[in-house]
């Protein structure tokens, strides 16, 4: 009997040495997770791949241009933003496209509502990032096909506003630029605020077509994979977004979908 009361002893003391050690265990690896710098820009080794991938791409066809630079990002999803960004930069340093607006225009436009579409609940970052990226002597072409042809990727206006969004952060203050996106904004019946030019990021809201979507049921979705905005964004996330963009893979609160 004394030797079963020293057993049962020995095992308390063990679940109260081990129990302390895996909370603290837990807990470290939480605070290393949130402490974790979100990457602002690609290692060399990324801008390696990129570069390899597009090496011998015909800088012209949008088709091959598109098909590279989403085969990179497929490696690295969270990355989309930075990815695109670095192969606008790339693609329109090309002489045939930096003489040429008009098939600079096509190919951009090409590659950010193919990523656009596949990664929507980052679509704000990645259009910012691709404007950014377009030089400023072909943004009066690039841009407007750009958004254009982004906005008639997706399906909900959320994803829309972001679009137009994630340009007028790229754009900065550009009256012509911005003009051009407000009438693309009243064309999908987009919501401007005009004393949002100083944020530069917020111009455009989706609040009354969120209130009309609990009668109508027209917001719909677009389903993707969210790649982890850059650090001024929130969102993220993986799997299937229902009104993703500026607030990430958060939905939105509409009844139905189309």
């Amino acid at each position: 009997m004394k030797r079963l009361t020293v057993i049962f002893s020995t095992a308390l003391v063990t679940v109260a040495a081990v129990s302390p050690l895996s909370a603290q265990q837990q807990g470290q690896q939480q605070q290393q997770q949130t402490q974790a710098p979100a990457q602002t820009s690609l290692t060399n080794k990324q801008r390696a791949e990129l570069a390899k991938a597009l090496a011998g791409v015909d800088a012209t066809n949008p088709e091959a241009v598109t098909k590279a630079v989403l085969g990179v990002i497929a490696q690295y999803p969270s990355l989309a933003p930075l990815f695109t960004g670095e192969a606008i930069k790339a693609v329109t340093a090309n002489p045939a496209l930096s003489s040429n607006p008009t098939a600079a225009a096509k190919v951009v436009s090409a590659v950010v509502s193919a990523v656009v579409s596949t990664y929507p609940a980052a679509a704000q970052p990645i259009v910012s990032a691709a404007v950014k990226a377009v030089p400023a002597t072909l943004k009066p072409a690039v841009v407007p096909a750009m958004v254009d042809k982004a906005i008639a990727s997706v399906s909900t206006v959320a994803t829309k506003a972001a679009i137009l969004n994630g340009a007028k952060e790229g754009v900065g203050g550009i009256p012509s630029l911005i003009a051009t996106l407000d009438k693309v904004a009243q064309d999908n019946n987009i919501k401007i605020d005009e004393n949002s030019d100083t944020s530069g990021n917020t111009r455009y809201t989706i609040a009354d077509q969120l209130a009309d979507s609990y009668i109508s049921g027209d917001q719909g979705s677009d389903t993707g994979i969210g790649a982890a905005p850059l650090p001024n964004s929130s969102g993220g996330g993986s799997g299937s977004n229902s009104n993703p963009g500026a607030t990430g893979n958060q939905p939105a609160p509409s009844s139905a979908g189309s």
